[in-house]
């Protein structure tokens, strides 16, 4: 008697493949069900250990201020205020890749991050711990995100969507924003880079950086695709002699709004911008820099009198200060929005004016601005840096060796529309 062999038919074949195919796709799932839980459990646990440190840092003041950045990444105010004292590492995420922080009057805040099926999780000082659903509109937000130059942030106020456009990258970036469909106009808040404040020079203080111009308006009509450009702050002038460079300009649409002018140093005189640059105190670069019309003012001029004050650079809401004896120009305030809805938040102010041993150094203006540098035991001969996202000037650095000027704070482009 033949024995035949046994061997699998075609079709049996494909049953079995089948059968894996489908046992493995259960499998990946699983998994990565599992690997989403995890994700979102640590995002929690993240969002509480730094809801956490920033209450107890709170509890010496206020928090610090940052209109909108990412923790481990653009969070400069917020690091330089926790680290080390309070908190030695930031948690960055490897999925949803940084966690948001954001406190536009220092007296509350909000952090958040997104989980693996796109709702934000966030923590809120004045209402607690909330999961929100994506709206329809939030893909147009995140199409507009660059990583590592431009970020699109969304929130609500009422019927209203809000979209902040900040950068994430050292540098001026660009990105497009679709109009949703629907939506025919929008109000806009455009905030132009701050200027850098002078640097120490021959009998010179650095005069202040001016903060970034200032439009807003509402009823401008929208349709397509809208090109948008977010200015970085000027860089802060380096001891020996050099001025600080004006902030970027901003750029919604056909809307321009320029970056605040350099502070001046030695013989170079206050840079014109958004609005102008803070004069030095060498007689030569008493000069200020002028503003521009309907988006900031002038900056103070300068003085050879005692302390060497210089001036203090002018912000959307006021002339800088001009320097007198033994005091620095105060930065011109900015202007005050509420475009984001609940109270007013102030925009690019200017910085404060540098001084010698013997004078007081000129404040940061209200809206950003960056206090001027001092010659003094226990103080910063540098200038202090203009808040990013407020587009605040820089201060102007000490007369002193080493009196470097401030940097510019970033500027900041809002868009508020109605749900259609």
């Amino acid at each position: 008697m033949s024995v035949r062999n046994k061997s699998f038919t075609l079709i049996e074949i494909l049953v079995a493949i089948a059968v894996i195919g489908i046992l493995s796709g259960l499998i990946v799932v699983s998994l990565k069900g599992a690997s989403s839980a995890s994700y979102d459990a640590k995002r929690k646990t993240d969002i509480d250990a730094l809801r956490t440190v920033i209450i107890s840092y709170g509890t010496t003041g206020t928090y610090p201020i940052e209109a909108l950045c990412n923790i481990g990444s653009s969070c400069s105010n917020l690091t330089s205020a926790l680290i080390p004292e309070y908190f030695s590492s930031f948690p960055v995420d490897p999925l949803s890749g940084y966690y948001t922080y954001t406190s536009e009057d220092g007296t509350d805040f909000t952090i958040s991050t997104v989980l693996s099926n796109s709702y934000t999780y966030s923590y809120s000082s004045s209402t607690g711990f909330s999961t929100t659903p994506p709206s329809e509109y939030a893909s147009t937000c995140a199409a507009a995100t660059i990583a590592g130059v431009i970020e699109c942030a969304e929130s609500y106020d009422g019927s209203y969507v809000i979209n902040k456009f900040t950068l994430s990258g050292t540098a001026t970036g660009t990105t497009n924003w679709e109009v949703p469909a629907g939506v025919t106009e929008v109000e806009y808040l455009v905030v132009g880079g701050g200027g850098g404040g002078g640097a120490h020079g021959t009998n010179s203080a650095g005069g202040a950086g001016g903060g970034g111009g200032f439009l807003t308006a509402s009823g401008f009509s929208v349709s397509g695709t809208i090109s948008i450009t977010v200015g970085t702050g000027g860089a802060g002038g380096l001891d020996p002699g050099n001025a600080g460079s004006n902030g970027g300009d901003s750029i919604f649409s056909i809307i321009t709004v320029f970056g605040g002018g350099g502070g001046a140093s030695n013989a170079v005189a206050g840079k014109n911008g958004g609005s102008g640059g803070g004069g030095a105190s060498r007689t030569a670069s008493h000069v200020p820099g002028n503003g521009t019309a309907g988006q900031g003012n002038n900056g103070g001029a300068g003085s050879s009198s005692t302390g060497y004050p210089s001036g203090g650079g002018g912000g959307a809401g006021e002339v800088g200060g001009t320097a007198v004896a033994g005091q620095a120009g105060k930065g011109g305030d900015g202007l005050p929005s509420s475009i984001t809805g609940g109270s007013p938040v102030t925009y690019a102010g200017g910085g404060g004016g540098g001084v010698y041993s013997g004078a007081t150094r000129g404040l940061g203006g209200a809206g950003g601005g960056g206090n001027g540098g001092v010659y003094t035991a226990g103080a910063t001969k540098v200038g202090q840096p203009g808040i990013n996202n407020f587009g605040g000037g820089g201060g102007g650095g000490a007369y002193i060796s080493g009196g470097n000027g401030g940097k510019g704070g970033n500027g900041i482009i809002i868009i508020r529309y109605l749900h259609p």
